[in-house]
């Protein structure tokens, strides 16, 4: 069963992604390859922090993906190809694990070696204790899209309640499906000049080497002895 409902009634007229907080829903614009049609985000996808609504970037979960492909031609090939060279939410995921990692070790990699483990761990603990439920990172540039700051919820890097949390706003849903966009357009540019490339090593083969390549190998063996009695023959 999908784990997002799609109204294609309802749309963002305007061109720009909305959020509906009270339903969990984002109106997703119209663009040369998507109509204009609603997302519904099951409950367990997102999460409310001061007040701010933010979604778990699963990649695994259906309505994550087609989020991430709203801006590419999907329907000339499957879902999970176009997913293949997208690596923006890994991306932003190291972000968000080395932005808390500077928050929670940062200062203990200052301190003298020579430091009893007892006080390290007693600063590691209160920076952790420390850390807020929300932390900003600067989403790297994409091709021609421009990172922006976006904010994020401040999980562990690993174990329970790990994972990326965005803020579920229009300027992060923007930036997200643009660099994703961009990622694959970059990879189709790669793979269209790879095969440019074979075209050319193919075409400046000289004619008689092509002709040469073409010839049957020589026989060998039992073949090469009844090959040899025949021409006797």
């Amino acid at each position: 069963m999908p784990d997002a409902e799609v109204s294609e009634s309802e749309g963002s007229s305007d061109g720009e992604f909305q959020v509906i907080t009270g339903n969990v829903e984002m109106r997703c614009p119209k663009t040369d390859f998507s109509k204009a049609c609603s997302l519904v985000l099951r409950a367990n996808q997102v999460k409310t922090v001061d007040e701010k609504l933010f979604v778990n970037l699963q990649v695994r979960k259906y309505s994550i993906r087609r989020l991430l492909t709203w801006k590419i031609d999907i329907l000339s090939t499957t879902i999970w190809k176009v997913m293949k060279p997208i690596k923006i939410c890994d991306d932003l995921l190291k972000l968000k694990n080395k932005s808390v990692r500077r928050v929670v070790v940062g200062s203990m990699t200052a301190s003298p070696r020579k430091s009893k483990s007892r006080l390290r761990l007693k600063k590691h603990i209160v920076n952790k204790l420390q850390l807020p439920n929300i932390v900003s990172i600067t989403a790297p540039d994409v091709g021609g899209v421009r990172g922006i700051d976006m904010n994020v919820l401040a999980t562990p890097a690993a174990g329970k309640g790990h994972g990326l949390f965005l803020e579920l706003i229009p300027a992060s849903l923007n930036y997200l499906t643009d660099a994703a966009a961009a990622q694959w357009a970059e990879a189709n540019d790669n793979r269209d000049q790879a095969e440019d490339e074979v075209v050319d090593d193919a075409t400046s083969i000289p004619p008689e080497e092509i002709s040469t390549s073409s010839q049957s190998p020589k026989p060998v063996g039992v073949m090469a002895m009844l090959q040899r009695k025949r021409t006797c023959e």
